[in-house]
């Protein structure tokens, strides 16, 4: 059957199955990108992990480094205690700047407004 003897529901009907093939294969495209960019996330997520962890000890043996050397000048409970304090004081400086930070985020305005603006 030659093109000039198809009716137009037929071509129309063959248009509609070729847009459905070209979202299915748009579908099936998108399918396989999320899985590469989840693929690589993980890696990393599994990456970051482990540098915290690694990161952790790091953190101790210096606090614990700290200690052995305040041993030298004091007893080594108040070495302990003195490092315990300071990192205490640090831990409490860091958590207090990030509240403050967190104080300081306020309302999206603009987005409110627009979005009052629609309702009214």
């Amino acid at each position: 059957m030659e093109f000039w003897e198809r009716s137009f529901a037929e071509i129309a009907q063959e248009i509609v199955k070729s847009l459905q093939q070209i979202i299915r294969l748009e579908i099936k495209l998108a399918k396989a990108e999320a899985g590469e960019s989840l693929r690589s996330a993980r890696q990393g997520a599994v990456l970051l992990i482990a540098g915290g962890v690694a990161m952790l000890y790091a953190v101790g043996c210096v606090i614990l480094a700290a200690i052995y050397a305040l041993t030298l000048v004091v007893t080594p409970w108040a070495a302990a205690l003195i490092v315990a304090a300071v990192t205490a004081v640090a831990g409490g400086l860091g958590l207090y700047l990030a509240f403050q930070k967190f104080n300081h985020v306020g309302t999206p305005k603009r987005t409110v407004a627009s979005l009052q603006e629609m309702v009214s």
